[in-house]
């Protein structure tokens, strides 16, 4: 495994430890829950901490603790003193939250619960000044969150303003691939102003139209019949 944070003095070997693991979704980010799971396990097989229990929130944002059960049960659990261990295990403090408020007061909570709250990865210096990195980790978590969020939204309308579309079409529509530049009504005004085949009648022009397919039409000697391309 890597070279993780040592644990603090407080988390001696034989300590009880909670894991809290959280991703925004998809085993393919490279801090899932899986993964975090994972070494998260090895971290405390390297130092001799005992995992009495494991919470994971998946696919959970950190913008808000809303919908985040298990994060919510931690926390209440915490204030149990036959269940609470001696220290939580993050894999950082982002995992934790994205927001300075909910960051600065769920952690004071679980503190004064009597809780070691320790990230694997943040390193996070010994003395007075260890809360105030902690500090100006969690600012650069929340800018981060507002970073991503800005930059999503702009792209998202990029895309849209080309004519894309995204998720399931709403209740009633179908969801057609078209070509940029030719829309159904300029196919059915070319066919109506002189491209329309001969012997062929307006039905049929606006069931053509409608298919997005190039009508057919007979063989001028009656052989077969071939594709009129318009």
């Amino acid at each position: 495994m890597p070279d993780y944070i040592f644990p603090p003095t407080t988390l001696s070997p034989g300590s009880l430890v909670w894991g809290y693991l959280r991703d925004s979704g998809g085993d393919a980010q490279e801090q899932s829950v899986h993964q975090q799971k994972a070494e998260l396990i090895q971290y405390c097989q390297r130092f001799g901490l005992v995992i009495a229990h494991i919470f994971a929130d998946v696919a959970k944002s950190a913008a808000s603790v809303v919908g985040r059960d298990a994060f919510l049960d931690m926390v209440d659990m915490s204030a149990d003193a036959d269940l609470r261990p001696a220290g939580l295990l993050l894999w950082n403090f982002a995992r934790f939250a994205r927001d300075l408020d909910d960051s600065s007061y769920y952690k004071a909570l679980l503190r004064r619960n009597g809780l070691v709250v320790h990230s694997l990865t943040d390193p996070i210096p010994d003395g007075i000044y260890g809360r105030m990195v902690e500090t100006l980790i969690d600012i650069a978590n929340e800018e981060k969150r507002r970073q991503t969020g800005r930059d999503v939204k702009r792209a998202l309308r990029a895309i849209f303003q080309q004519g894309y579309s995204f998720g399931i079409p709403p209740r009633g529509y179908l969801r057609e691939k078209v070509v940029i530049g030719r829309t159904r009504w300029q196919r059915t005004q070319r066919l109506a102003l002189g491209a329309r085949p001969r012997g062929m009648g307006p039905g049929q022009v606006s069931l053509a139209a409608a298919s997005g397919r190039p009508p057919l039409r007979s063989h001028p000697e009656g052989h077969g019949q071939a594709r009129l391309h318009i």
